[in-house]
Order: structure tokens, then C-alpha cells, then sequence
């Protein structure tokens, strides 16, 4: 076995049975009322207008907005790891890495 191979051993099911395990189940009625509650929170959060006057400076409104959308689209950005709930450490580290540049 190479190097390379025993690098990735850790990244693999070894259990046959593992698809058993890993069973597809509803969604709980609480997440569905958090998302609910979110959209809920951003639509009533939403500063009217969008983007303060020429010349005035932000709202505490405008600059929770700003945050809590960007904590919103963060989550979002998190969904494709669901799908991939085996994904190799390498991988998790180059994004992790690529995170990191855009800060």
C-alpha cells in the first residue's frame, strides 16, 4: 500500500453495512418553523430604503441588516456539505484554505 493510499484509508466506509446506518429521515417540523421564522425576521428586518440617503450615514437597522444577511448567506453557503457528508480531508482542507484567502 503507498503512501497516498494509506493517506485516504481514514476517508473511506469500511463498514458494508454503513448504508444501512445512514437511513434518509423527515425533516422535523422545528426546522421548518426556523426557516420560517427567518424569512419571516428578514423580510420585517428589511431598512426602507435599502441603502441609506445620499449623505446620511447607516441605521443600526441597515448595519444589522447588512449582518444578519451575510450570517444568512454564510449558512447557505454550508448546504453543499450535506451532500457530501464523506468527503475526503483533503478537500476539506483546500476549502478550508480558499476560506481563509478570501478573508
Amino acid at each position: 500500500m503507498t503512501t497516498r493510499e494509506k493517506s485516504h484509508d481514514d476517508d473511506r466506509d469500511t463498514d458494508p453495512n454503513d448504508k444501512e446506518k445512514r437511513r434518509i429521515t423527515k425533516t422535523q417540523p422545528w426546522v421548518w418553523g426556523a426557516m420560517a421564522l427567518f424569512v419571516i425576521l428578514t423580510y420585517v428586518t428589511m431598512p426602507d430604503p435599502l441603502q441609506p440617503r445620499r449623505g446620511e450615514s447607516p441605521s443600526t437597522l441597515h448595519v444589522f441588516y447588512y449582518g444578519w444577511l451575510t450570517a444568512i448567506f454564510t449558512g447557505l453557503g454550508a448546504i453543499p456539505l450535506a451532500f457530501a457528508p464523506n468527503l475526503a480531508s483533503y478537500w476539506v482542507g483546500l476549502s478550508n484554505g480558499m476560506l481563509r484567502c478570501n478573508v
